[in-house]
């Protein structure tokens, strides 16, 4: 359990250097195993970054409006050049995290 442990702390550490994300929500699913027959359950993570503020990230804004909650329920779509940019923005903190160290 230390190791999972050890990549929860790093990712949420990424994500707040990168976002300036407040907080995270974290929740384990199966993957709707039991759906079928037979049932083949797959344990899997979600970690939700939560913002106080606004975030401001390649001309878009992304609000956090249930903030305090515990779940969002409304989800913001976005481009997929906005999703590669995220994915780049990520690979760049690690790479610096990595370089510092």
């Amino acid at each position: 359990m230390s190791d999972f442990l050890q990549v929860i702390k790093n990712l949420e550490a990424l994500v707040k250097k990168t976002f300036g994300a407040t907080m995270f929500n974290w929740a384990c699913s199966m993957n709707h195993a039991y759906q079928v027959n037979p049932s083949n359950p797959q344990v899997h993570w979600h970690m939700i970054p939560r913002y106080i503020r606004p975030v401001e990230f390649r001309g878009k804004t992304f609000r956090d409006e249930q903030f305090g909650y515990r779940s969002v329920s409304e989800v913001d779509m976005v481009s997929d050049d906005i999703l590669r940019a995220i994915v780049d923005a990520l690979q760049n903190s690690i790479y610096f995290i990595k370089a510092i160290k």
